[in-house]
């Protein structure tokens, strides 16, 4: 149980979080700036999403046998999870990539912006759930959300590699 924990706390807490809009002149950025502010702004969700996933893990012995009072604080990490998660998928998309990137950038937007809405979905499923059903919620129906966190992860390593493509090393959060 604990590790479907972690698992669904890694998908909510993907990469790919960016901050700012441009060069701040209203034009695109360079090559160089993009993939920094890409790497500024993962590292510093990654930190945010840390000390949630931590409060997660404390949690885990609370599912063998959850009472609404567990599966409620469960619910409401994983709501503070989708919210870095969507305040990082609201600044990428704000983004003005430079033409080099502009490709991977749509895709990674697309997928962020699908894995928020599985993620939501599954936080609404926690949250129905009764109390001695809550364990079930992190192992059954959830092939929307592994898609999303599959599809999300692709898009952070494409990310990546690309980068590298352009000769601007960056370390992201992917999975790999």
């Amino acid at each position: 149980m604990k590790r479907l924990i972690a698992v669904a706390a890694m998908g909510i807490a993907l990469p790919l979080a960016v901050a700012c809009n441009g060069d701040g002149n209203g034009g695109t950025m360079s090559v160089e700036d993009y993939f920094r502010e890409v790497e500024r702004i993962d590292q510093r969700s990654e930190e945010r999403s840390a000390e949630l996933e931590q409060e997660l893990d404390d949690f885990a012995a609370d599912l063998q046998q959850p009472d609404e009072e567990a599966r409620d604080a469960i619910a409401d990490i994983f709501d503070q999870l989708v919210g870095v998660f969507e305040e990082f998928v609201t600044d990428f998309e704000g983004l003005d990539p430079p033409e080099e990137a502009e490709d991977a950038h749509a895709e990674a937007v697309e997928a962020l912006n699908d894995a928020v809405d599985e993620f939501h979905a599954f936080v609404d499923r926690l949250r129905a759930a009764e109390p001695e059903d809550v364990e079930s919620v992190f192992t059954e129906n959830i092939s929307g959300l592994e898609d999303a966190n599959e599809r999300a992860n692709r898009a952070c390593i494409e990310i990546e590699e690309l980068a590298a493509e352009l000769d601007v090393e960056i370390e992201l959060n992917c999975d790999e």
